[in-house]
């Protein structure tokens, strides 16, 4: 740990990356409803080249520090929840109609797969070349990124008027939070992932301090965790549809919900194992 950050400052860090949908992400589907998708995602690719770039200038000048990382994080997770609204919602005006699942298919896939790839090979970097400055790659995409958004012109992709958007705000807000409460479903799906994203919040944000301090494990071989569970990820991505054809959404939801407490279990048992300082 370059920082030497204690676990307590790893955790800060980990909610700052995680509070963007806390905070604004109600709002902010009424915000973006109202705007121009193409500029929200601009800016959002803006806020993640300067949040990103910041981490290996401030490393290369001898000034980072712990709150810089938690202010970095914190930047990430609110342009993560306007790209993502934003991304979703322009789809459709980029492609026909039929061709939007398909479309959002493909483009999990990818994600997945790239998530599959990056941190092993990360892993692998940080042995010769300082955690921060590989932040400058992140930088860099997000920047090719802008380039390649300023040529999507999508079809309806209009801003509405201030004073009807203004008047209709929080209206529209109450009525979602109406409708999310008063669906058995729905609610349920709420009790569901709040309880789900509280359990994973706790144990991702102690996964890094307990394989790589407790458990003594390398960058590259943590990197290398990391891939496989991207790779699984990749795997239920193209079984998925399958499954749900064949045994519907409710079911499956209710199966993998049940297989997740298995993933929790196992990882405080490799230390139990008898295995320490693993190189």
């Amino acid at each position: 740990m370059l920082l030497h950050a204690s676990p307590l400052a790893m955790s800060l860090i980990f909610v700052c990356s995680r509070a963007g949908y806390l905070t604004v992400g109600l709002p902010a589907g009424v915000w973006i409803d109202r705007m121009r998708k193409k500029p929200v995602l601009i800016g959002a690719d803006v806020a993640y080249a300067a949040a990103f770039g910041s981490i290996p200038v401030a490393h290369v000048l001898g000034v980072l520090t712990v709150a810089q990382l938690a202010v970095a994080a914190l930047v990430v997770s609110l342009a993560g929840v306007f790209f993502a609204v934003a991304h979703s919602s322009v789809l459709p005006q980029v492609l026909p109609r039929r061709r939007v699942a398909d479309g959002n298919a493909r483009l999990q896939s990818s994600e997945t797969a790239l998530r599959a790839v990056s941190p092993g090979l990360a892993g692998v970097l940080t042995q010769s070349v300082a955690a921060p400055l590989l932040y400058a790659v992140a930088a860099l995409c997000h920047l090719a990124s802008i380039l390649l958004l300023r040529r999507l012109e999508p079809e309806g992709d209009v801003a509405q008027r201030r004073d009807a958007a203004g008047r209709r705000f929080r209206r529209e807000i109450a009525d979602g939070l109406r409708m999310l409460f008063r669906q058995p479903l729905l609610r349920l799906l709420l009790q569901q992932a709040a309880l789900n994203n509280l359990g994973a919040g706790v144990v991702l944000a102690m996964l890094p301090v307990f394989l790589l301090d407790e458990l003594g494990l390398s960058a590259w071989l943590f990197g290398l965790l990391s891939t496989l569970g991207a790779v699984a990820g990749f795997a239920t991505s193209l079984l998925a549809p399958r499954l749900r054809r064949r045994f519907e959404e409710i079911r499956m939801t209710l199966a993998f919900c049940a297989l997740a407490p298995l993933a929790v279990v196992a990882a405080p048992l490799a230390g139990t194992s008898g295995v320490r300082r693993c190189r």
